[in-house]
């Protein structure tokens, strides 16, 4: 009697991951082309669960629902090959926890490195995610954890809900979404990089030609790494809202914000950026081609590094005002065609200490009025 009651219990408080079709003779199979073959159970009633084969479940009617769980602790594993993808004919929507996946119990904190990569890859049957979340408040991003999850889901209007909030390890959002060029609502989704393992990669390409997001979640950098968030948003030609964009940290590490706004041609604003201690390409192109940009974000770093502005602000034609205090001597070395593009008319604010006198692509944009402040 006890453990049917507890059976009871679980299935009433346990939240697993479901798929419900939008349209009659929905189907959901799975591929696994290499060495990862997760134990995945379904059900179709909640009550009966079946040992799945992965062989295709077919939803007779729009508004059937199947649910999974897991027990083997991963849907993919290291290697190119080794995943598990998820192939739906027809219409669908997806909900619940998707960490249930993995676990029976699901309410995952952390996932193992790799488990979810090209998990719906390349799909064009999901329509809504938004009641879909995975875990309960990760603290650990695993290396490739969510690499491609949903990338090139042309149709998916609305991301699950994710919040994250701790350490980040290599690649673990990368291309997550890329290429969902329906996707609109991202407003479930939070992640706060509060440390690293030392890796980078975190958000690269995340959201890369996500045409139809205008407001950005909630990101938050405390810690960068290598190429953290190297064409995070590239492409994102509706993106106008990034209030909810921090980027806290006040080192800037080697290619850590490289394009990660190029092409985004309805941004007006720019996040602020403090870090006073720059590396190797660290904001290069990061505004490449935003071409409603009004106002260029203030920068405060003394001293350049190699490539560190090279074609930052490159053709934002709308851009009429920058404040850099860098008492470097801007050169090709440095800024690169920074300003090349750049409105014919603005004001430039340099460091009162600064004594060198460059204009054009490389310096102070031609024709530019130029005022001083102190760093």
């Amino acid at each position: 009697m006890y453990n049917l009651l507890r059976r009871r219990t679980m299935m009433l408080t346990t939240d697993y991951f479901w798929i419900k079709a939008r349209e009659a003779g929905a189907t959901v199979s799975l591929s696994a082309p290499g060495s990862a073959h997760p134990e995945l159970y379904y059900s179709t009633d909640l009550s009966s669960w079946t040992l799945w084969d992965y062989s295709a479940i077919t939803l007779p009617n729009a508004g059937d629902k199947v649910w999974f769980y897991g027990t083997s602790g991963y849907m993919a594993k290291s290697g190119d090959n080794n995943y598990t993808n998820f192939t739906i004919t027809g219409l669908v929507d997806i909900g619940g926890d998707i960490s249930c996946l993995l676990n029976k119990k699901g309410k995952a904190k952390k996932i193992g490195g790799y488990a979810f990569r090209n998990l719906f890859w390349g799909n064009q049957a999901i329509i809504q995610a938004s009641e879909a979340y995975i875990g309960d408040k990760l603290s650990h991003a695993n290396v490739y954890v969510f690499e491609r999850m949903f990338s090139s889901c042309t149709a998916l209007l609305s991301a699950p809900k994710i919040i994250f909030e701790g350490t980040a390890f290599a690649n673990c959002f990368q291309s997550m979404f890329d290429g969902c060029k329906s996707l609109e609502d991202v407003s479930g989704i939070s992640i706060s990089i509060l440390t690293t393992d030392g890796s980078g990669g975190h958000l690269c390409k995340t959201f890369v030609n996500c045409s139809k997001i205008t407001k950005a979640p909630r990101i938050l950098i405390k810690i960068t790494g290598t190429y953290c968030c190297l064409r995070t948003f590239e492409n994102c030609t509706s993106l106008t809202d990034i209030s909810l964009i921090d980027l806290s940290s006040t080192y800037a590490s080697a290619n850590s914000y490289e394009r990660m706004f190029r092409g985004c041609t309805s941004l007006e604003s720019a996040p602020v950026l403090p870090a006073v201690t720059l590396n190797t390409s660290c904001y290069k192109q990061m505004f490449y081609g935003c071409t409603s940009l009004i106002s260029a974000p203030w920068l405060p770093a003394i001293n350049l590094k190699t490539q560190c502005y090279f074609e930052m602000f490159y053709v934002c034609t709308s851009l009429k005002y920058i404040k850099a205090m860098f008492t470097t001597t801007p050169s090709t070395t440095y800024t690169n065609n920074w300003v090349s593009g750049v409105s014919p008319n603005g004001t430039f604010v340099k460091n009162s200490a600064a004594t060198w006198n460059i204009s054009g692509a490389h310096g102070i944009p031609s024709n530019w009025a130029i005022e001083t402040a102190d760093s």
